[in-house]
Order: C-alpha cells, then sequence, then structure tokens
C-alpha cells in the first residue's frame, strides 16, 4: 500500500510541475512576441512603448530559479520509487501514469528551453538580453536534470509489472547447453 500511495504522490507532483511548465511556455511565449515587436520597432526607427519588459524579464528570471529548485528534487522522487518499487499489480496503471507524465514534463522543459533561447536570440538590448541570457541557462539546467526521468519511471514500471520469480530468472545467466 505504500508503494501506491508513492506512485500516486509522484503523479500529482508530475502533473502539477506540467501544468506549470505550460503556464511557463506561454510566459515565454510572450517574452518572445514581446521582444519581436520592440526588435521592428528599433529596425522601423520607432521608440518601444514596452516599458515593462524588462521588469518581465527579471520577474521571469526569479520564477525560473525558484521553479529550478522544485525541479531538481524530481530525480530523487521518481529514484525513490524506483529503489522501492516490487512487483504489484494494482500499482502498474499509477506506475504507467507517472512515466507519461515524466516523459510530459522532460519534453515540456526541452521546449521551454529552445523557445527561451528562440527569445534570447530576438533580445537586442545589452542588458535584457543578459537576463535572457540567465533564463536560458536556467531552463537548460532544468531540462538536464529533468532528462533522466522518463528512463527511472520505466524502470518503475518494469519493477511493478513483473514477478519477482521472473525478474530473477530474466538477470540470472542462461545455462550453456552443450551438445
Amino acid at each position: 500500500m505504500e508503494q501506491l500511495s508513492g506512485l500516486k504522490q509522484a503523479e500529482g507532483k508530475l502533473s502539477i510541475i506540467g501544468d506549470r511548465i505550460a503556464g511557463y511556455q506561454a510566459k515565454i511565449e510572450d517574452i518572445l512576441f514581446r521582444a519581436q515587436k520592440i526588435a521592428n520597432s528599433a529596425k522601423n526607427g520607432f521608440k518601444s512603448t514596452d516599458n515593462m519588459f524588462g521588469y518581465d524579464l527579471q520577474s521571469l528570471r526569479g520564477d525560473m530559479r525558484n521553479f529550478g529548485h522544485e525541479i531538481s528534487a524530481l530525480p530523487n522522487l521518481v529514484g525513490s520509487l524506483e529503489r522501492a518499487a516490487s512487483y504489484d499489480e494494482k500499482c502498474l496503471r499509477f506506475a504507467q501514469s507517472v512515466m507519461r507524465i515524466a516523459d510530459r514534463v522532460s519534453k515540456g522543459l526541452r521546449m521551454l528551453h529552445t523557445n527561451a533561447s528562440l527569445a534570447h536570440q530576438h533580445i537586442k538590448d545589452a542588458d535584457h538580453r543578459i537576463m535572457a541570457w540567465f533564463i536560458v541557462q536556467e531552463i537548460e539546467e532544468m531540462a538536464s536534470k529533468a532528462q533522466v526521468l522518463p528512463t527511472i519511471a520505466n524502470k518503475v514500471v518494469i519493477k511493478v509489472s513483473t514477478p519477482d520469480g521472473a525478474a530473477k530468472a530474466a538477470s540470472l545467466p542462461s545455462p550453456e547447453i552443450k551438445p
């Protein structure tokens, strides 16, 4: 029963993280759109009317730093499930759900990194560009930490779905038969 509650807790935590990634994706798309608009205004010789761009970048950077601490705890969470996992048919559905959500989180962070890099390329002001670079670095670090999540979650699914006797037999070397 402890394994089942751990899987449910991990599923909930990963689901919340996945939803927050979607929210940050929207924020970065907004930053990208505004950066393109400011760059286009500068190219055409107009002054930009977006006075809050720098403040929004700074706020996003602080949010990314705090979010990075939450992401760094996820491999330990899923890894502890993997170490304690044992065969249990009732837990299989939840283990598969954890694996799907872990994959979604990993892919979401990679997409977030791609969009943040694109926004960084469109920013022309030096101070804003530096701040955007720090955001890109924070997200890259998060994506690298979350890269292992689907693999670890897959190991949980394998341990939960494989009976103990079959797992031990599969890990033993097969005897060599001589004619």
